[in-house]
């Protein structure tokens, strides 16, 4: 054991051994040839290998695994990340009723905010009546944020790049609030992430698939949710981060709701998939959303260094970033009509 513990550990220096583990596991599941085949919701012509997330999920089971030798908060914590992952990979192989799926999530929801209010939460002084309003905050960020980076991954490179950005950002939270399990494990998703990004980006050979995306939802809730808890001060940058993703699944979700059209229904109406069918391509669409990633990172690191804005002050710093929001609606909407027009 302590071998395989110098040895993940030492990949905390040595990056380029997770780029490359990740990007010989890539390479497997394009020769499985698992095939994402395209339907009406696709924004694909071509059939291309999926279960691609497996190539940054065993880098990080690995640490997982090491981790929780030494620290059963890690085991109870970040299990549920893990077993979400095999839900996604058994849902890419056999279409799961969306129920079950849903209940599923819920119950891994309700888990980890359990483990972290109540657990790390009581730890650090925190009244009852706190820890049970921010449970209920917690599942609910959990189950949609794991929805919503699966929504959102629907084109070459969107969901990966998203997520190496936000990870670039998030390790200096975490440095500034002395947490090194979530230092080590956004340190693997870095590395590990990238070694895939090879394969789905500019020109995608291969898709990450379920077991890929609802995997970085809900281990992106899980440690936003860690964080806020053991550093109230940034609480709120998680949701900053990724606050691209959210408004997009928000508006759509909205806009169906309002128009009375079934908001559980597969379709292809988010905001990137609009600008992709009005002309874009997939790559312009990744590197607009990667600037949106960008400009709201860089938005929180403004407010903490020079604004000093932490805490419930914070949110100060959606406003900037719903603005820029409401100017890509106003863009999408124009280019969606003028397509129309043409």
């Amino acid at each position: 054991m302590n071998f395989l513990t110098s040895i993940v550990l030492d990949f905390s220096k040595a990056w380029w051994v997770i780029v490359i583990l990740s990007a010989v596991i890539s390479l497997c599941m394009c020769k499985l040839a698992i095939i994402d085949q395209p339907n009406k919701r696709s924004s694909h012509a071509i059939a291309t290998p999926k279960c691609g997330g497996v190539a940054f999920v065993l880098p990080l089971a690995l640490l997982f695994f090491v981790m929780s030798f030494y620290e059963p908060f890690v085991f109870f914590t970040f299990l549920p990340s893990f077993v979400m992952a095999f839900i996604g990979f058994w849902d890419d192989h056999h279409d799961i009723n969306w129920r079950w799926r849903f209940g599923l999530q819920l119950l891994l929801s309700v888990w980890v905010s359990a483990v972290i209010v109540f657990g790390a939460g009581s730890k650090i002084g925190w009244p009852l009546e706190a820890q049970i309003f921010f449970f209920f905050i917690g599942t609910f960020w959990l189950l949609y944020l794991t929805n919503i980076y699966n929504f959102m991954d629907g084109i070459n490179g969107l969901a990966a790049i998203e997520a190496i950005i936000v990870c670039l950002f998030f390790i200096s939270i975490s440095l500034k609030s002395h947490s090194f399990v979530t230092y080590i494990f956004i340190y693997y998703m870095l590395f590990g992430i990238s070694g895939f990004l090879i394969f789905n980006f500019p020109k995608a050979k291969l898709f990450m698939g379920d077991v890929g995306s609802q995997f970085l939802g809900f281990m992106f809730g899980t440690l936003g949710l860690l964080i806020a808890v053991i550093y109230w001060p940034y609480f709120f940058v998680m949701p900053l981060l990724l606050f691209n993703f959210i408004f997009d699944a928000g508006w759509t979700l909205s806009s169906r709701f309002v128009q009375k059209k079934n908001i559980f229904q597969a379709h292809k109406e988010h905001l990137y998939q609009k600008l992709v069918q009005s002309g874009w391509e997939h790559w312009q669409v990744t590197l607009l959303n990667a600037f949106f990633v960008f400009f709201q990172g860089s938005l929180f690191l403004l407010g903490d260094a020079i604004w000093y804005l932490r805490g419930w002050e914070g949110l100060w710093l959606f406003i900037p970033a719903s603005i820029l929001q409401g100017v890509y609606v106003i863009y999408v909407y124009c280019q969606v009509k003028r397509r129309e027009n043409v």
